[in-house]
This record gives C-alpha cells, structure tokens and sequence, in this order.
C-alpha cells in the first residue's frame, strides 16, 4: 500500500470488513449484479428470452443465482 506510506492514514490496518466490502474472488460487485438482473428483466418484458438466458448464464458464472416468482419479480442471491 503505497499511498498508505506516503499519506500515514493506515490503510495497511483496516480489512474488508471496516471498508464495507464484501471478501470474494469474483471481481463484480452487488451494483453490477443489479444492473444485470435489471437488464434480464427488460429482456423478459420484451420476450426476448435469448437474451434473458445468455444474461442468467453470465450471473451463474460468477456465482449469482436469479430467482423468477410468479409475481414476475426476480430475486438474486450469491450462490457461492
């Protein structure tokens, strides 16, 4: 932590936790998760369900699960 040395702010002694981040190896954060999540549901308001499997897929690849409930609102969860 370069910036920490110069600047003397400790950085170096704060974890994940005091920054408010959630500890994972998967570079996407819960922003990106919704605006994914929020795009599939265009994409099923539209009918266009090509697009709303390939962006289900792309959640699952990064460990999100989506969940459709037959009020039309889909949830998500991290399923790793």
């Amino acid at each position: 932590m370069h910036f920490d040395s110069v600047l003397a702010i400790g950085l170096s002694d704060l974890d994940l936790a005091d920054l408010g981040l959630k500890p994972s190896e998967i570079g996407i954060t819960d922003d990106d998760v919704e605006a994914l999540v929020a795009e599939r549901m265009a994409a099923r308001t539209d009918k266009d369900f090509a697009k709303s499997d390939e962006l289900r897929d792309r959640l699952a690849a990064v460990g999100v699960t989506v969940e459709d409930h037959p009020s039309g609102e889909s949830t998500w969860r991290w399923s790793r």
